[in-house]
């Protein structure tokens, strides 16, 4: 079938990744989880527009990165993401660049004080968020919804709703 998600239509989409690193000093663990919405908003001649949402992220486990993997994710959280895709539902631009850089701008800024007592682990945070909300325009639709040309794959895959699968990369 063809990549033809209907107009108005809404999909939650969870991920979760989890990791496992064997180190001499022992090993570390950690979950990441997300929920994001995604709604078709139109169709047009050259493709689609969507919306694309995190809504919620966790970040668990025992590994050093943890804390600031969970900051990270916060930093994407409830930003309206506008983007164009070409008919095969690969991300092209995001068409409101400007405001979703400045709101992730401000929850960067709102989220950096947990790390006070740790100057090293805030400059990281704040490298790791400056990728985010200085990505040039050529960049930013992988940058923020690369998941999006996995989910126009997945689409011809024969997937119910409802459905999930589970893989596992070494």
């Amino acid at each position: 079938p063809v990549y033809d998600p209907p107009a108005g239509s809404r999909w939650i989409v969870d991920t979760e990744t989890r990791s496992e690193e064997i180190r001499p000093e022992g090993s570390t663990t950690s979950l990441a989880k997300t929920r994001a919405e995604l709604t078709v908003e139109a169709k047009t001649p050259d493709g689609f527009r969507l919306s694309w949402v995190q809504r919620s992220a966790t970040v668990e486990g025992t590994a050093r990165s943890v804390p600031l993997r969970r900051a990270f994710a916060g930093v994407l959280q409830d930003v309206v993401i506008r983007v164009s895709t070409d008919p095969a539902g690969k991300p092209l631009r995001i068409d409101n660049l400007d405001e979703t850089r400045a709101a992730m701008r401000r929850s960067a800024v709102n989220l950096a004080p947990q790390f006070a007592e740790r100057p090293a682990a805030r400059a990281l945070f704040e490298q790791l968020a400056s990728k985010l909300t200085e990505v040039n325009a050529d960049q930013a639709a992988s940058a923020y919804v690369d998941v999006l040309g996995a989910l126009a794959v997945a689409q011809n895959a024969g997937m119910k709703p409802g459905e999930f699968r589970w893989t596992s990369k070494p």
